[in-house]
């Protein structure tokens, strides 16, 4: 959890500050986490109550056709400073009221990082992230020289760790190499090396990829360089197929119609708006359909958290620019922006 407030003497100053840490939020998800995001500001209806204007991230999760708000910093104007007196005195000795911010990142990142890239065998890390990066485990045999393949691992575990690449050995004996495949393949470790009695011989390991599932054999020799090397890939593997689903899944409208067969198909949609208030509050409602009896408050709830609700998720900061004659997609009145549109959590 990670947030922060700050006070400035001139607007300008704090405008650039929302800006900046939006743009490190942005970064954190693509860089770390693996997780595109798309930065905007949100409408009217959906900002900070207490906010001039209220920019955030807005990430895309296919598996359940939902967007989620992934971090936001807030322009708060003079409005809270107002309310609470907040002055500072300026070089010219006058009493004046602080333009302030706050903006937050929080734990639900690491739940939008698990459902984006986690599959049905567990959880997905990015390398960049993950507490283990590798995890090293023998085959051991009956007739195989047990003393010398635990040396063995050893070295090549301190090979890796030269290379800041973090690493640990599985050896416990109590357990099957299988069983050991699924534990950390659910544990979500990027990578695993296998070292068995023929890769002795052959002075060789098995790398298996936990995204998807490629295995490779590596000389020992090779083993610190390939080791970098694929975890850079797979860092880089896990965004772009992020990132492809998530554009596959945006489709533009310009239509009531195909708005709602976007939404339908557990699609995001962008539309041009007019980007009123009014507006904005029929598009949610005729969302929701005609009335179809009167359903128990429990019905309601699970209607609820299966379908999302749907909302306006932001104005993304870079749009096509809205051609002249252009109406809302929703009211024909003219249109002056393009808006994000999703369901949501």
């Amino acid at each position: 959890w990670q947030e922060g407030h700050t006070g400035h003497e001139k607007e300008v100053a704090a405008r650039a500050e929302v800006l900046e840490v939006l743009d490190m939020y942005a970064d954190v998800y693509k860089d770390l986490l693996a997780v595109p995001v798309i930065k905007g500001e949100k409408t009217r209806r959906e900002k900070f109550a207490g906010a001039d204007y209220t920019m955030s991230t807005e990430a895309f999760i296919p598996a359940t056709g939902r967007g989620i708000q992934a971090a936001t910093s807030h322009g708060l104007g003079q409005n809270f400073a107002k309310i609470f007196k907040i002055e500072f005195e300026n070089e010219s000795s006058q009493k004046c009221q602080v333009w302030q911010n706050c903006w937050g990142f929080t734990t639900r990142s690491l739940g939008i990082m698990i459902m984006l890239h986690g599959d049905d065998q567990g959880l997905v890390i990015p390398p960049r992230v993950a507490p283990v990066q590798v995890v090293l485990i023998p085959i051991m045999q009956e007739d195989c020289n047990a003393e010398q393949m635990k040396s063995d691992l050893v070295r090549m575990e301190e090979e890796l760790k030269s290379r800041s690449v973090r690493t640990v050995i599985d050896d416990s004996s109590s357990r099957t190499p299988g069983w050991k495949y699924n534990h950390w393949e659910m544990k979500g470790v990027p990578l695993r090396l296998e070292y068995g009695p023929k890769d002795m011989q052959a002075g060789s390991v098995r790398l298996v990829r936990r995204d998807n599932r490629a295995k490779f054999d590596v000389s020992v020799e090779q083993l610190g360089e390939q080791v970098e090397k694929i975890l850079q890939d797979i860092q880089q593997s896990l965004y772009e197929s992020a990132l492809r689903v998530q554009e596959e899944q945006t489709r533009k409208v310009t239509g009531l119609e195909e708005f709602m067969e976007a939404i339908g198909k557990g699609m995001m949609a962008v539309a041009p708006s007019c980007n009123r208030e009014a507006c904005e509050e029929a598009v949610v409602e005729k969302s929701k359909g005609p009335a179809r009896g009167s359903p128990s408050h429990e019905e309601e709830q699970e209607t609820d958290a299966m379908l999302g609700s749907l909302k306006a998720l932001c104005i993304p900061s870079q749009q096509d620019e809205v051609a002249e004659g252009t109406r809302c997609f929703a009211c024909d009145q003219p249109a002056t922006c393009h808006i994000l549109w999703g369901k949501s959590y």
